[in-house]
């Protein structure tokens, strides 16, 4: 009987792994670049950024240039730049709360007794009469060993009483009137602020950031959870937030009533912080945390072996990719084109738009459901992968030609 002289040969273990193995090869290829780039000194702003590069900062960015922007019905800023007095000040306060608003929040800190004590004693006995009013304390002299602080400067008013409630009491929402505006930021990218802490550890006592305080007195019976130093990303969904000045807030009544009142500075060069929008002033930080925690839509950090599994999934997917537009090319005529096609640019143009594509993907899965991806590893490995492929051939190629 005759024999099939076309029958195929069946494929090595290694040659049906190929893309897996490719996958790993790139893996272990970015790990060596990055332990070398650990010890260069000069790369380390890099490595820096690489590790602060966040995708949620594009698809802030992008929704700003589209003018993609939410408008807040529940946050309502008073803008007190111009205002020094606090005789104004508690005028201004005390008309506020003649509207009737949910909370004020009040984003300066009523340092030491002044020269003209009636206004001293004024914006003492508002502060006092309603209890509605969120106080801010400023606490420094960090520990350089914890995230401890050693002093704390509260209101003038404040001053020779206890210290503010405790933070893990059920009295820190219906009575607690003191908070702390620190705000965690990271040491590369400019210093940006992503992120809000729900309490801070001053002299071992834990006293809640203003932001945990203003929410949950708005929240009311459905305040939140306490929580010990609980960091949560900022969501920095473009959003308007109304902006009254001190002589609009009698003619805004419905921008008042039943709303969460931010009382504080939008000038202020000292209070200009960098976040993923840009440079804003701290009391739209402050906006922006406060919103995120009572809409629970904080941006949640994919990690872990999560993160590890999505991103091999994706370098090996890449690796597929790479080998198959190669065999296209191979098919291409006349031998101009495909000679083209095979030039270095071409090859960075399509590595660039597989990238964007997985960028758009990464921005869609944050936009319905808060969820940030980090690419770095992804994305690292993927430029690795014609390398990768050439080490792939070099130890299972080879010996197979051998044999």
């Amino acid at each position: 009987m005759p024999t099939d002289t076309h029958a195929h040969t069946k494929a090595s273990w290694p040659q049906r792994l190929r893309h897996p193995i490719t996958a790993l090869i790139a893996i272990a290829l970015a790990m060596v670049v990055a332990g070398m780039a650990l010890n260069i000194k000069f790369l380390n702003p890099v490595k820096s950024a690489l590790a602060d590069f966040s995708t949620t900062d594009l698809f802030y960015q992008q929704a700003l240039q589209t003018g993609d922007r939410d408008s807040s019905q529940l946050i309502t800023i008073v803008d007190m730049t111009e205002l020094r007095d606090r005789g104004e000040i508690a005028s201004l306060l005390d008309q506020i709360e003649q509207l009737e608003p949910r909370v004020i929040g009040v984003d300066a800190v009523f340092q030491g007794w002044k020269e003209d004590t009636l206004a001293d004693m004024a914006l003492a006995a508002v502060c006092y009469a309603y209890d509605n009013i969120i106080l801010n304390c400023y606490a420094f002299d960090q520990d350089p060993e914890s995230d401890n602080y050693q002093t704390l400067v509260r209101p003038y008013f404040f001053e020779g009483q206890t210290d503010p409630y405790p933070f893990l009491t059920d009295s820190t929402v219906t009575r607690g009137r003191e908070c702390c505006s620190l705000m965690p930021r990271e040491m590369y990218g400019g210093g940006i602020k992503r992120s809000v802490t729900t309490t801070w550890q001053v002299r071992g006592e834990l006293i809640p950031s203003f932001p945990w305080m203003v929410a949950s007195r708005y929240l009311g019976e459905e305040a939140l959870e306490p929580s010990l130093a609980k960091r949560i990303n900022i969501n920095y969904r473009p959003t308007y937030f109304n902006v009254l000045l001190p002589d609009d807030v009698a003619d805004h009544p419905e921008l008042i009533r039943d709303h969460i009142i931010l009382f504080g500075a939008m000038h202020e060069n000292e209070d200009m912080h960098q976040s993923p929008l840009g440079k804003i002033a701290g009391l739209e930080v402050l906006a922006y945390a406060t919103q995120t925690l009572i809409f629970h839509n904080d941006a949640k950090e994919l990690d872990g072996w999560k993160l590890w599994l999505l991103s091999f999934f994706i370098i090996w997917l890449s690796s597929w990719v790479y080998t198959s537009y190669r065999k296209l090319l191979l098919k291409v005529r006349p031998e101009l084109l495909q000679l083209i096609l095979g030039m270095s640019y071409f090859k960075m143009l399509n590595l660039f738009i597989w990238m964007g594509f997985w960028l758009w993907i990464f921005m869609l899965v944050f936009n319905l459901n808060h969820i940030m991806i980090n690419p770095t590893l992804a994305f690292g490995c993927m430029a690795l992968i014609p390398y990768a492929g050439e080490f792939y051939a070099l130890f299972f190629e080879r010996k197979k030609k051998q044999q």
